[in-house]
């Protein structure tokens, strides 16, 4: 642990039908990128359904270490 913590931060337009995703490493240690685009996809509005199969993916691929995901769609 550091006593600080330098945060990059860049700002974003997000549009509707954006989806962001915000997860720890023990998800994006365990899968790719493009597995993520495609398993989000996959789910379309569905969000929970999203980030459960993105959870399920890391655990099939290892799950090494603690999974935290939350997805978000934009809407209009």
């Amino acid at each position: 642990m550091q006593d600080s913590v330098a945060v990059d931060m860049v700002p974003d337009d997000p549009r509707p039908g954006d989806v962001y995703v915000l997860c720890s490493d023990g998800l994006s240690g365990m899968i790719t990128d493009p597995q993520i685009t495609e398993i989000v996809k996959a789910a379309g509005e569905d969000m929970e359904v999203a980030s459960a199969e993105l959870i399920k993916a890391a655990n099939e691929h290892g799950g090494e270490d603690n999974i935290t995901v939350v997805t978000m769609l934009f809407t209009p």
